[in-house]
């Protein structure tokens, strides 16, 4: 009977619009894909993450989430996937589902990243399988308790620049509704359509520490809103530690690692300050993550350079990434580039070539001399992506360069010094490389000739220890590519 009681509350809560109906997560900053499909995969790496938040402790039939997912970014390309599962139980009432989200990354030149995410998603809505009713034979209740399936959207927007962040997202977008029957008691739960506003900043305020403050506000119809700021402290890109507040219900604790650049674990502990004060002991939160490192192609063959036989010139796996003449593979008299050498015999079968190069184009004098005056003077505005006036007419030859060599590829490779935190590097080495792409493109150069890595401050070329050599390894790599 108590149980049923807790029922009915729970559903009539629900059907008010006060209960909590999409999970809190205190370390929200990690968890940003739960809140923002648009960040699916932003990182061009591999993730997974696992998160499980007990609510309320003390209270009887208090809200426990566990969440497990993982994401992916499709580096050189503006895509990015995720996906979670999901089981959120609050007193007798359990959703369970799995959410599929996919973003698409628009550069603008100069102007930070912009991201636009969607997903989908189906869960279960019902009692838990353990509720205990006052009449076990009631073919309704057994239906509640086997639940509904049904399905979810969520949409949104997440920008970058520089050291600032925020996004924009509407979760439960469907707002579907459920019937829950129990022993003669008809509630109606409808899952309301909500608006989450996220942002912050990474403030390097220390060579050895990074601050950043960040907001999440959650609005839902009809008028109820919730504010959470959280300032974490990061000290050697290792140790962090911080406080969060979060309007009419706790303020907290929060505290974690950052492992070998791979792996996260953070807890949080929020002390209740809302009316539930009186019977909660707090709320705990632990997550944890893994990021498979991301590992350099030059050659973009798909094989990593560290395996790679011949790093800077793309070739199939079964040769060690070297490249093969195609003799078995293919008409010994097929001609893919029409320059009159036999693909067998060509270095660059998709490239027009001459035969004193083994069918490879002979770079000219003056055209290396194109890109490498480009080079020499390609600058940005201190710690932007923004490419200085005195660089363009250097771009503009290079540009006119590739628009008459059609065929010809090219290579663009972003890179940093080690200022400032490892994260910050590899952001401003992957603006400043996509803005250099972003120029040639608007001279009429085709985006699929261009490829675009970035590796942040992975890579010097010189001592990092004196300012001539951080002013060395602070630079943008371009090169022609002939396949």
């Amino acid at each position: 009977m108590r149980y049923l009681t807790a029922i009915l509350l729970l559903l009539s809560l629900a059907t008010s619009g006060v209960a909590q109906q999409w999970p809190i997560h205190t370390q929200y900053f990690f968890n940003d894909l739960f809140y923002n499909p648009a960040t699916a995969g932003h990182q061009a790496t591999v993730e997974g993450f696992a998160s499980v938040r007990s609510q309320w402790t003390g209270l009887k039939g208090r809200p426990a989430t566990y969440l497990l997912g993982a994401e992916y970014g499709f580096g050189g390309t503006p895509w990015g996937v995720g996906g979670f599962l999901q089981n959120d139980v609050t007193g007798p009432i359990s959703r369970t589902g799995l959410t599929l989200s996919g973003s698409y990354h628009l550069a603008t030149r100069g102007y930070g990243d912009l991201y636009f995410g969607l997903s989908g998603g189906l869960y279960r809505m019902g009692f838990r399988s353990d509720v205990l009713v006052q009449n076990p034979n009631d073919p309704t209740l057994a239906a509640a308790q086997e639940g509904k399936w049904l399905p979810d959207a969520n949409i949104g927007v997440y920008y970058t620049y520089g050291d600032y962040f925020g996004g924009i997202s509407v979760p439960q977008f469907l707002q579907t509704s459920v019937d829950l029957y129990a022993n003669g008691i008809n509630s109606s739960y409808q899952t309301a359509r909500a608006i989450y506003l996220t942002g912050g900043r990474h403030l390097q305020v220390h060579p050895d520490v990074e601050v950043t403050p960040s907001f999440l506000v959650r609005y839902s119809s009809p008028s109820l809103v919730q504010v959470e700021v959280t300032g974490i402290a990061t000290v050697k890109e290792t140790i962090f530690g911080g406080v969060s507040y979060r309007s009419q219900d706790a303020f907290s604790v929060i505290a974690g690692a950052h492992i070998d650049k791979t792996y996260t674990i953070g807890y949080s502990y929020d002390i209740t300050t809302s009316p539930l004060q009186q019977v909660s002991g707090g709320s705990h939160e632990v997550y944890l993550s893994y990021r498979l490192p991301e590992k350099s192609d030059r050659d973009g063959d798909g094989i990593p350079d560290e395996k790679d036989r011949c790093p800077d010139e793309p070739g199939p796996r079964s040769n060690e990434g070297c490249p093969v003449e195609e003799e078995l593979m293919q008409n010994p008299e097929d001609d893919t580039d029409n320059d009159g050498i036999l693909n067998k015999d060509d270095d660059c079968p998709n490239t027009f070539g001459v035969k004193e190069n083994k069918g490879c184009p002979i770079v000219k004098e003056e055209e290396q001399e194109t890109l490498d005056i480009a080079i020499r003077n390609l600058e940005f505005e201190w710690d932007e992506a923004i490419i200085m006036d005195t660089s363009l007419p250097y771009l503009d030859k290079l540009a006119n360069l590739l628009l008459e060599k059609e065929d010809w590829k090219f290579y663009i490779a972003g890179h940093t010094d080690n200022s400032g935190t490892e994260a910050y590097n590899f952001r401003l080495s992957k603006r400043r490389a996509f803005a250099v792409q972003e120029y040639l493109i608007e001279k009429g150069v085709n985006e699929e000739r261009i490829t675009v890595e970035y590796f942040g401050e992975y890579m010097p070329i010189a001592t990092n220890d004196t300012p001539e050599g951080r002013q060395k390894n602070r630079r943008v790599e371009m090169k022609f590519v002939f396949d």
